[in-house]
Order: C-alpha cells, then structure tokens, then sequence
C-alpha cells in the first residue's frame, strides 16, 4: 500500500511540475517575442502619406532575423536567409492581420 501511495504521489509530483515548466517556457517565449516585435516594432515609422520608413539601427542582425515588414502586400524588409516557404507563410499571416 505503501510502494502504491508513493508512486501515486510520485505521478502527481511529476504532472504538476511539468504543467508548471510548460506554462513557465511559454510565458517566457511570449516575452521574448513580445520583446523582439517591440524592438522591432520601433525601427518603423508610418508617414503621414501612409508609406512605411525602416530606419535600420547598426549591427541589427538580431533584429532582422526572422522578421519580414510588409507595406501593404509588399515585402519591404525579409530575412536573406529565409527559404520560401517561409517566406510565403509570412505572406499569408500579414494578409490575415487585422487592419
């Protein structure tokens, strides 16, 4: 009863701390992309005529990676790594942004 009691205590234990750790990891991934969007974000500046200025800071590789800035349906700024089919999923996901 004993060995049955402990392994049952054990289980949960281990449930619990993994549901923990998951809503933790997830928490941090939200803001560490809540963050980069941000940072991001303020190398953008919309114009009064509704065109986009990208104002590139120097040594911005972290910024710019993994990140496309769409005018409208055009790409104005895109990773130089990136392979297409990504490309087109970025495509797809700004054309769904609410406007």
């Amino acid at each position: 009863m004993a060995l049955a009691t402990s392994a049952l205590w054990v289980a949960v234990l281990t449930v619990a701390f993994n549901l923990a750790l998951e809503k933790r990891l997830h928490e941090e991934a939200d803001d560490t992309l809540r963050t980069r969007a941000e940072a991001v974000a303020a190398t953008v500046e919309a114009r009064p005529d509704g065109r986009l200025a990208v104002h590139e800071p120097a040594r911005d590789g972290a910024l710019d990676s993994g990140v496309w800035i769409f005018e409208g349906g055009r790409v104005r700024e895109r990773p130089a790594e990136a392979p297409s089919a990504l490309g087109k999923r970025a495509a797809q996901l700004a054309g769904r942004w609410p406007r």
